[in-house]
């Protein structure tokens, strides 16, 4: 594929073929310098990976974005965006985003599988600590749980590569998302047994069983190769398994995505001020001083009530809910070091497996975890343990960060959408459950130089 292209210049580094370059950091957020005295080779490609994960078209911006723009969580500016196809979703795959071909920009598909690159990279070399292979198996899994969650049916590439013409020839076919899944537990399992790091700013024990709970969640309701109940009780073993960390306190939400590293934080990514890429950051995109393209729903907003913390990431000015949830770290509007795996997250992964369970105190016991974390006066709702309420209250916490598409996929829920004036949306007011525009098309230059490469998913 096309992507291997920038795959080969990657690797070319991580074999010492080259001198280390300024995103191969050892400590990502020091100014792109590598202390060579520091660390092994093998730990400079593993931070490179990390760092990689950071730009615009992966966790810099877009997978945020793709994830909530187009649902009934935002609305379009008069002014609009780059990413009206997702917003209007009408997505094909000649969208910008699909077809262009600056990477750190747009293809996210393409920076998912250079970063892949790295861990397969680092699997396949001898003599690594188990620490780093743990943290490389754990990467491998999340980065393929992404193209699947978001593609479906592609390639499952485990093996490095460094020249472009041996990968071209290959021609990779479609894998089905049941043998992606396959490989994505296997590296979870064997994970597990390698990881010894403790930073949130790779993968830890930890977010590997946070990671656990998103997958189990999602194969138990769009998998029909395995059995519902057996992974929701998988999503609750994994929820339980996670130690050391809380729910951060409602005094420290709004500071939260502004900061790095907290108890709260299973794995983020970190992004440092001299890696800003100004109005592509993902801030950039919301907040009034900035593009200000989409804005909070008017129907969202008004399921915030006054006392709820989590109100005070919307700025009202003319009658629109600008996003501030992202406004600024270190000092630079618009950044944002993207918390990935939050332990708020995994709390309510396996509150909705609960409820799906039947198992409604459980669920009540989860949900207000959260709750009552998140009021400064008065009582917060009552919980009721049934799925709607864990759904409600996970639109609210997870807000923008990518997870609401994926939540009315789960579910298999349509959205009903409008306008900021409350009027139907046009050319579609009404995405219906599980529809085409729930997953994103592979792009397109992708299948012009792969003739094996199918589309998928009501794309053809």
């Amino acid at each position: 594929m096309i992507i291997m292209k920038y795959i080969r210049y990657i690797l070319l580094i991580a074999l010492g073929v080259m001198s280390s370059c300024n995103f191969l950091d050892v400590e990502p957020n020091v100014n792109g310098k590598v202390r060579t005295g520091e660390m092994s080779e093998p730990q400079d490609v593993l931070n490179g990976a990390y760092r990689e994960m950071g730009r615009t078209s992966y966790y810099g911006r877009n997978t945020y974005v793709f994830g909530d723009v187009g649902t009934d969580n935002i609305v379009v500016r008069s002014s609009g965006g780059r990413f009206n196809d997702n917003y209007f979703n009408t997505k094909n795959s000649r969208t910008s985003e699909s077809v262009d071909d600056t990477y750190d920009i747009s293809n996210q598909m393409g920076q998912i599988y250079r970063v892949l690159n790295h861990a397969n990279t680092l699997i396949h070399t001898a003599g690594i600590t188990d620490d780093i292979k743990g943290q490389s198996l754990a990467l491998r899994a999340f980065l393929n749980f992404d193209l699947v969650r978001f593609y479906g049916d592609v390639p499952l590439v485990t093996e490095p590569s460094s020249d472009l013409n041996e990968v071209v020839a290959s021609k990779p076919t479609n894998n089905t998302a049941a043998e992606i899944y396959a490989q994505i537990e296997k590296d979870l399992t064997e994970a597990k047994g390698l990881i010894t790091n403790t930073s949130s700013f790779k993968f830890t024990l930890n977010a590997v069983y946070g990671l656990e709970t998103r997958v189990f969640l999602t194969r138990a309701l769009e998998d029909t190769n395995v059995d519902k109940n057996t992974y929701l009780q998988k999503v609750i073993d994994s929820y339980n398994m996670i130690t050391g960390v809380s729910v951060m306190e409602a005094g420290d939400y709004i500071k939260y995505f502004n900061n790095k590293e907290s108890a709260e934080t299973l794995f983020e990514v970190i992004i440092a001020g001299a890696q800003s890429r100004g109005s592509d950051d993902l801030g950039a995109l919301y907040i009034r001083s900035g593009y200000g393209a989409y804005t909070c729903s008017p129907d969202f907003y008004s399921l915030f009530s006054n006392d709820d913390v989590r109100q005070g990431v919307f700025y009202l000015e003319n009658g629109l809910f600008y996003i501030n949830k992202f406004a600024e770290s270190e000092g630079v509007v618009g950044l944002h070091s993207p918390k990935v795996l939050r332990y708020s997250e995994a709390v309510l992964n396996a509150a909705e497996a609960q409820a799906l369970l039947g198992n409604t105190a459980d669920a009540i016991t989860l949900t207000d975890m959260i709750r009552s974390k998140r009021y400064t006066t008065g009582t917060a709702p009552v919980s009721t343990g049934l799925i709607d309420d864990v759904l409600a209250e996970r639109r609210l916490e997870l807000c923008f960060e990518g997870h609401r598409m994926f939540d009315l996929r789960r579910n298999n829920m349509d959205m009903n959408l409008i306008n900021s004036d409350g009027t139907a949306r046009a050319p579609k007011a009404n995405i219906p459950a599980r529809d085409q525009q729930f997953y994103f098309p592979i792009p397109q230059n992708e299948l012009n130089v792969n003739s094996n490469l199918k589309q998928i998913n009501g794309y053809e």
